[in-house]
């Protein structure tokens, strides 16, 4: 530090760490935070539980729950009774209320859940909840798309 006509500079840099600082220990338990959890941590429980079965076993079955969770994280509370309908006709945009950044978000974090990449192309193309669930469990599966149905068998 120099003083300069009494005053004191600091340099201060910023790194990722500051940016994202890790959570306190009392709120971890002196225990390591799982990236995957923390990821989802506004998520439903139940998205947590089926991200981690998804990475162990790649089922397809998984794709459902972890995108209906990762896209509740983002749904107005008002709105979320909708979305748990598991109605997949609903518009992203119109009827969860879903603005692009909000889709954009969303994608960012089913490509790190699921360890996929979603062309922008695809990303275009989801406009509905089933969308959605077709594009992933096609990307996922490297298959076609499913032509009307919505059964995720193994």
């Amino acid at each position: 530090m120099k003083p300069i006509a009494g005053l004191e500079v600091f340099v201060v840099t910023i790194d990722n760490a500051m940016l994202y600082p890790p959570m306190p220990p009392e709120e971890t338990g002196d225990r390591p935070v799982d990236p995957l959890q923390q990821s989802l941590r506004r998520c439903p429980a139940a998205t947590y539980a089926a991200a981690l079965e998804f990475r162990r076993t790649r089922a397809p079955e998984c794709i459902p729950p972890i995108a209906l969770g990762v896209l509740a994280r983002f749904v107005a509370t008002a709105r979320r009774a909708r979305l748990e309908a598991a109605d997949h006709n609903l518009r992203l945009a119109e009827d969860l209320g879903l603005d692009s950044l909000d889709r954009l978000q969303a994608v960012m974090l089913l490509e790190e859940v699921l360890q996929i990449e979603i062309r922008d192309e695809v990303v275009a193309e989801l406009q509905t909840v089933g969308d959605v669930l077709r594009s992933l469990r096609r990307l996922v599966t490297g298959g076609a798309p499913e032509s009307g149905s919505f059964a995720y068998a193994s």
